[in-house]
């Protein structure tokens, strides 16, 4: 006897038609008739309700499974990653990293990772039964994963090089100026103990206690990656330099490249490098190195306006060219910090001589160290001097040193770009350099989003490799975004992957754990499902992607 009821339900909404099928059985409550669901088969087409219509009214009919006896598991997330299978195919990675093709699931398992939920390579044993890896691209969740990945670490960093060279053509195929490169490093600290390239240095993590290592990253403008390399834990910015136009060289020879680059990375020696490389620049310059430049305050009305606050003067000599910026905003803002920092300083100051003259403080040592401290918390060392009498129990005689506060209201709101490239206009300079942001927010991906940090990996080559496996899902993040708003689609690359990853993957099968089917749910908004064309995706199906061995 049937438990229940075959349903079929239909709703219009915006002029599209959509079915839900399910089980039902019918009991009554306070004199009403009412359906209690027992099966439910979510999302269908109109076929698949009737095929599933079908199967439950044909008990007697030779190779149907009567719906009754099929077993519906939870589903699995599915959208995200099936998204990502079309990008690696789009973007060529399964062939600059043929030679790891053995290991390709457990190499599009940590990437996936990274970007749908980001941890150690121990966890990706608990996080990828729940989404659909076995069933889109055999990743063997029977066999030992971790030991897999870390086979599949080795492997890769061996065809590094390959992907490497893929970087550009990728870059190129979504129309990027690869004339102009962007290059900064980062740090990234890890557990492991025993690699050779974990050191202790300066931390941007601000995790002085851990040893670390250095990673600079080339990008283009848009911040596709097109280079990765990966220092010792202590070595600073401007000593990258070297190796980084050595790497160029060979990307790119014989090709004249303008590099942008932070105000940690000049010194007169490094300039040098990328000029006999026949190579541009452009490059911020620190305080210090303005004052030639900067000598009397920048006035609006001589200046060329380059957007709301912001005006621009270039200045030339005979083998550099300088665009100084002055942002009025900041400047004001800069002024009135300043100020608050001194009076705050100046109103401590007069507590401290109010205890000397209620003799709580005599010992005139401790007035000085007192007062020292004081001007070292505000940082106004420079801004107030100060003298105490010999003897103890004197007040602090302290003054405004006005000549230094007129001589850095100098540089409020400004700062200099220098470059040895001629064709450029003032506001060409600015927007070049501006663009630098794209790889802190590649760096701010790679930390916030993908969570590379910390490293656990214990062999020099596998930390590398993992910076490897971060920067291909960078990689992906990067195209998604730059796809999405190159096509006016107002969704960020996060919120397109969460909404596409509420599609999940259901196995059905019968009541001795046979699958019958595989079935993709559709809870796909329309903004998302207009998005996913973009990618050459019309709608998420139920297949399997292997690789061919």
């Amino acid at each position: 006897m049937k438990k229940g009821t075959f349903k079929i339900s239909k709703k219009t909404t915006k002029g599209k038609t959509y079915y839900t099928a399910a089980i039902v059985k019918s009991y009554r409550e306070n004199g009403k008739v009412k359906q209690k669901t027992i099966k439910s088969f979510g999302g269908v087409t109109w076929e698949e309700a009737q095929r599933l219509k079908l199967a439950y009214t044909a008990k007697s009919i030779e190779g149907l499974v009567h719906v009754d006896d099929i077993e519906c598991e939870d589903g699995v997330s599915y959208g995200g990653i099936y998204l990502v299978r079309h990008l690696w195919e789009q973007l060529g990675i399964d062939e600059a990293l043929r030679g790891c093709r053995g290991y390709f699931p457990e190499i599009f398992a940590m990437a996936c990772q990274r970007l749908f939920a980001p941890d150690s390579k121990l966890q990706l044993i608990e996080w990828a039964p729940d989404t659909a890896l076995s069933y889109l691209v055999g990743l063997k969740l029977e066999e030992p994963v971790p030991h897999r990945c870390y086979f599949a670490l080795d492997k890769l960093i061996k065809d590094r090089e390959n992907l490497e060279e893929l970087f550009p053509l990728i870059a190129k195929k979504f129309n990027q100026d690869l004339s102009r490169l962007y290059y900064d490093i980062t740090s990234t600290y890890f557990e492991g103990s025993k690699v050779r390239i974990a050191l202790y240095g300066y931390s941007r993590d601000r995790r002085p206690d851990k040893k670390q290592i250095v990673i600079g990253l080339v990008s283009t403008p848009d911040g596709f990656p097109l280079k990765v390399l990966v220092y010792e834990g202590n070595r600073c910015d401007k000593s990258t330099i070297q190796q980084l136009l050595e790497e160029i060289k060979k990307t790119f020879p014989n090709s004249e490249i303008t590099i942008v680059l932070d105000r940690g990375m000049i010194t007169k020696k490094n300039l040098e490098y990328i000029e006999t490389s026949g190579h541009k620049y452009i490059i911020a310059l620190r305080k210090t190195d303005i004052t030639n430049i900067l000598s009397s305050p920048l006035k609006e009305k001589e200046m060329q306006l380059l957007k709301e606050w912001q005006y621009v003067r270039l200045h030339e000599t005979l083998t550099d060219r300088y665009a100084v910026v002055l942002n009025v905003q900041k400047r004001d803002d800069d002024r009135r910090y300043r100020e608050e920092k001194i009076q705050a300083a100046i109103k401590e100051l007069d507590r401290v001589n109010t205890n000397i003259q209620k003799g709580h403080l005599v010992d005139r040592d401790k007035i000085i160290a007192k007062a020292s401290l004081i001007l070292n918390k505000y940082r106004v060392k420079r801004y107030i001097t100060f003298n105490i009498p010999e003897g103890n129990g004197k007040l602090i005689n302290y003054t405004r040193n006005e000549k230094e506060i007129t001589k850095d209201a100098l540089y409020d709101g400004v700062y200099v770009l220098r470059t040895n490239k001629e064709d450029l206009t003032s506001e060409e300079i600015v927007n070049a350099y501006k663009q630098l942001t794209t790889v802190e927010r590649a760096f701010r991906c790679l930390k916030d989003t993908l969570e590379i940090r910390p490293v656990y990996h214990w062999k020099e080559e596998r930390v590398k490799a993992h910076v490897y496996i971060c920067v291909i899902s960078y990689l992906f993040y990067t195209a998604i975004e730059y796809l999405l708003k190159r096509n006016n689609i107002q969704l960020s690359a996060d919120s397109f992957l969460k909404r596409i990853n509420r599609v999940k993957l259901i196995t059905l099968t019968d009541k001795d754990d046979k699958v019958i089917a595989y079935k993709v749910t559709k809870k796909i908004d329309d903004d998302a499902r207009t998005a996913l064309k973009v990618f050459g995706i019309t709608s998420i199906q139920a297949k399997k992607m292997y690789w061919r061995k």
